[in-house]
């Protein structure tokens, strides 16, 4: 698994993940209900994560996902059809959906930069002394006797 960075960005994977870590998650990702319903949002993630698990990251660009995930032939012009910037955004919102949701407690997260097709792997930040990564969140709640708009923390 490559850790290189790519286009300035960060590493693509995070040093303290292994492999297996990241399959899993991938796995998890791809099973969830915020991409059951998207085969090709499945298709494109699957598709530029196993290159980057690969060490492929390189090869990731916009006119190798049209033709290898949506089917466009070898003239397949990004400037004229929109396909893969579409479905980035699409797929960009599904996993902000699925981590604010059933993935709220995952410690490795699956991101792709807006800009960038290249997804990055990396372990969810916790406060220490926290057990679960949804604890990095403070939750709030209306203070007792306070008008609307006041709330106090109810963990910090």
């Amino acid at each position: 698994m490559s850790s290189t960075p790519t286009h300035g960005l960060a590493p693509t994977v995070q040093d303290d993940l292994s492999e297996s870590e990241v399959r899993q998650q991938l796995e998890r990702v791809l099973r969830s209900e915020a991409f059951s319903r998207s085969r090709r949002c499945q298709e494109f993630l699957s598709f530029i994560s196993q290159l980057t698990i690969a060490g492929e990251e390189c090869k990731i660009n916009e006119h190798m996902i049209g033709i290898e995930v949506f089917g466009r032939g070898s003239d397949y012009s990004p400037g004229i059809d929109g396909v893969v910037r579409r479905q980035a955004h699409s797929l960009r919102h599904r996993l902000e959906t699925y981590y604010q949701t059933e993935g709220k407690d995952d410690l490795v997260l699956i991101e792709v930069p807006v800009g960038h097709y290249v997804p990055s792997f990396r372990r969810r930040e916790i406060e220490s002394g926290r057990g679960t990564a949804a604890a990095a969140q403070p939750t709030r709640k209306p203070a007792p006797g306070a008008g609307a708009g006041f709330f106090l923390p109810l963990e910090w």
